[in-house]
């Protein structure tokens, strides 16, 4: 019942780690940071991947304007690619290239509306704390409000190409530890999904 409202959801797929730990199995809904990433240049099957993770160890996030304060719970960082497989509807913004340029955030209408009224936050600039990371961050997109179920919704968007947590997770290479990021990938018409996961191992 969730994602459904995305274009070619069915072609979306999250990956999970799978441990032996004390001798049971655990399974876990996260990768390490370069798994999905390696895999998109490896693996033909693949169309597009993405990344999705709420700061680490950040129960909201401080978000300023101005001389305006807002605590906000859900932020999250995401890789430029979020919106190809995540095609969510912009009322304002490129869903291309919303993300490219470092720094940069895209926020749903809620938040828009919360922060500057009736006004567009288009350009703008809000400085986000996440914990021990900040960064000022320019507004390039206003996500549409729309009555749908996902497990990525979030207020707003913050590129990984960005100072702080963004940078320190763009320099993870290793595949052995650091579970904590949600990894997405959309596989390429009529690929099977059991060809792709028969070569993982």
């Amino acid at each position: 019942s969730y994602e459904q409202h995305f274009k070619d959801h069915d072609r979306i797929y999250r990956m999970y780690t799978k441990m032996e730990i004390n001798g049971k199995e655990e399974r876990f809904a996260r990768t390490s940071p370069p798994i999905v990433i390696d895999l998109a240049h490896e693996q033909p099957e693949i169309e597009a991947v993405t990344r999705f993770v709420s700061p680490p160890e950040v129960e909201q996030n401080i978000v300023r304007h101005g001389d305006k304060v807002f605590y906000e719970k859900s932020g999250v960082l995401v890789d430029s690619s979020f919106f190809d497989v995540f095609p969510y509807e912009l009322r304002e913004g490129d869903l291309n290239t919303a993300l490219d340029a470092p720094s940069t955030v895209v926020i749903t209408e809620t938040l828009n509306n919360k922060i500057f009224g009736d006004k567009s936050g288009m350009d703008e600039l809000l400085i986000i704390n996440s914990g021990r990371s900040t960064d000022t961050f320019r507004v390039t997109g206003i996500i549409k409000k729309t009555p749908t179920r996902s497990h990525v919704n979030a207020d707003f968007y913050m590129t990984m190409n960005s100072r702080g947590w963004g940078r320190w997770i763009m320099s993870e290479h290793t595949w052995a530890w650091n579970n904590f990021m949600g990894s997405y990938l959309n596989l390429k018409p009529g690929a099977p999904a059991k060809d792709l996961e028969a070569k993982l191992p």
